[in-house]
């Protein structure tokens, strides 16, 4: 207490499940004896008794009399890998301008569907096996589709591939981890989100974050309009991009915020704000 320093006392605790429900108690779910010597803990299925000083930990052996009804276990048979099977879940949805197709991920892969007809199958936009493929977006002439890469030892890139002939350009010529293209208008160029790594992703290649602008053609070399933001996105005006960026007003509150900025530079301008949003979608005509 006059120092303020730290140790650990006993190391043979169990895990205490607190992420999900808690079934098994959590800690500190212990007592101190009367003399203030000794806790009394459990774990591994056990009662212990831990010196407060020496940590020295023993056992409190227990006996429970008790009867229980033991039932012959209901088993279903599963087959584990099946042939084929319904996808379940579609992400990051998108269609067409003119409203034929519709481009979405499904286990990891661009899959591609006609709204022309009920019965039309989806298929793989492409047939590459080397990268996962995410977040499609559909230019405005509906040729051309830029999505996020993905292979754990290569990482990230955005792509650009054409829907008719199957030709891919790679935007980024560096590696990262990318979120959400979107075209411009006029398709010339494609803005993107380059964020830094997380709990699962390594910060390699996390450096200069921000939101990117890039020629559609790989061309040239993107160009960062802004440090912080997401979901970049246009109207109706290949020199105007949208993004949000949030700020927390509260220890539980977040104030999400659409803002215009110039790619080229110059004043930035809130569009709209707003408490508790979460996602900001600017119209074609941008009105």
């Amino acid at each position: 207490l006059q120092t303020g320093a730290e140790r650990a006392l006993w190391g043979g605790l169990s895990r205490d499940l607190q992420e999900a429900w808690s079934v098994y108690g959590v800690y500190p779910g212990f007592a101190w004896t009367p003399d203030s010597q000794q806790l009394v803990v459990w774990a591994q299925g056990k009662l212990w008794r831990v010196q407060a000083r020496s940590g020295h930990a023993a056992e409190i052996p227990f006996h429970v009399r008790h009867t229980r009804e033991v039932r012959e276990a209901l088993r279903v048979p599963q087959t584990v890998a099946p042939d084929s099977f319904d996808v379940k879940q579609l992400r990051h949805v998108q269609v067409s301008p003119d409203g034929r197709f519709t481009v979405y991920s499904a286990l990891g892969h661009l899959w591609q569907r006609s709204l022309e007809r009920d019965d039309a199958p989806a298929r793989r936009l492409s047939t590459q096996t080397e990268h996962f493929e995410f977040q499609p977006s559909i230019s405005r002439d509906g040729k051309r589709v830029a999505y996020i890469s993905w292979n754990d030892r290569e990482m990230g890139r955005v792509r650009v591939r054409d829907v008719a002939s199957g030709r891919e350009t790679v935007v980024t010529p560096e590696p990262g981890k990318y979120l959400t293209p979107r075209f411009s208008p006029d398709g010339r160029h494609v803005v993107y989100v380059k964020s830094r790594g997380s709990v699962l992703l390594p910060p390699w290649h996390g450096l200069e974050t921000g939101v990117y602008i890039a020629a559609a053609d790989g061309s040239g070399s993107p160009r960062r309009i802004s440090r912080d933001g997401d979901t970049p996105q246009f109207g109706a005006r290949n020199d105007e991009v949208f993004i949000t960026r949030s700020t927390m007003v509260s220890e539980v509150e977040w104030r999400r915020a659409l803002w215009r900025l110039r790619p080229n530079g110059g004043e930035e301008t809130e569009v709209a704000r707003g408490e508790f949003i979460g996602e900001y979608s600017v119209s074609p005509d941008g009105r």
